[in-house]
């Protein structure tokens, strides 16, 4: 057993769930054609266990196909996005982990550089979903202020079977090398997308005409540079419909939207739901699964 695992098996951190998700899309109806668009955690980690279906994912700028039986390791503050296939939806629990400190490592990470985040469960499949079955109930009494000590032991037997899996089973990946210009704009949108961002402003920002800075960026990230802003403008959004309890008009002014209507109009333009429906969608889907 090596140093990952030992850690959660012997730890004395206090680890804790700031939420929890389950995600089941569909063939049809409002949520045919799922997506969660570029966002990042800054202060816990995600595992993501695919139940059913099969998605594409981004994480740290490099791709990756997910299918039912992975588990998908999700560090703070990398910034990753998913897509779920049409044809085959995709079913999943996505557990907020926060408290892990892995010494050696940044806070709330799990995956060591240079490995993929997305790993076969194997055997420890039918183990990670019932034991996260059973969180998805543990954490609403946590939040309602009644600690649950099996809730700590459910966590961090899960976080070491994850951890036993990374040592075990991922594979290493080739890290997407951006140019120093692209670094820099990437960090700065990273950092920035709720300001008044522009082509024209980044240019002017790194000395470079939109010309230019337009083709360097399509070609190195794969996207129009509007098109990245727009993605990490509605990723976030996303984030906090999904993970906090934070009013619509007060998300849509942290992502960069002075009007609120406006917001509203591109965020239904790109997942076809409104905002309110969107969190409506995550909080009964919860709630269905705490139920069953």
């Amino acid at each position: 057993m090596g140093e990952l695992s030992s850690y959660f098996l012997n730890c004395d951190d206090s680890l804790y769930i700031p939420s929890f998700q389950y995600v089941n899309a569909g063939k049809s109806g409002i949520n045919a054609f799922w997506e969660f668009p570029l966002h990042s955690h800054e202060d816990f980690l995600e595992l993501s266990l695919i139940i059913n279906g099969t998605a594409d994912i981004e994480y740290d700028h490099l791709h990756y196909s997910v299918g039912a039986g992975d588990i998908v390791v999700k560090n703070a503050n990398i910034i990753h996005s998913e897509v779920s296939s049409p044809d085959d939806p995709i079913e999943q629990f996505c557990v907020a982990i926060g408290g892990v400190h892995v010494p050696g490592m940044k806070p709330d990470t799990l995956l060591p550089d240079g490995l993929s985040p997305v790993i076969a469960a194997g055997d420890a499949f039918d183990f990670l979903y019932h034991n996260f079955r059973y969180q998805s109930r543990l954490s609403e009494d946590a939040r309602e202020g009644r600690h649950d000590p099996i809730l700590q032991h459910s966590l961090l037997t899960c976080c070491a079977a994850v951890a036993l899996l990374i040592e075990n089973n991922a594979v290493p990946t080739v890290p997407v090398l951006h140019s120093e210009l692209i670094t820099g704009v990437l960090d700065y949108i990273s950092s920035s997308y709720s300001e008044d961002l522009s082509l024209e402003k980044l240019s002017r920002k790194f000395y470079i005409s939109q010309y230019h800075l337009s083709r360097k960026f399509k070609a190195e990230v794969g996207i129009p540079i509007n098109q990245y802003i727009l993605s990490m403008r509605l990723g976030e959004a996303e984030r906090m419909l999904a993970f906090e309890d934070i009013p619509i008009k007060d998300i849509s002014e942290r992502c960069g939207y002075s009007n609120l209507q406006y917001f509203y109009q591109s965020f239904k333009k790109q997942t076809g739901m409104t905002p309110a429906e969107m969190r409506e969608y995550y909080t009964s889907s919860l709630e269905r699964i705490r139920q069953n």
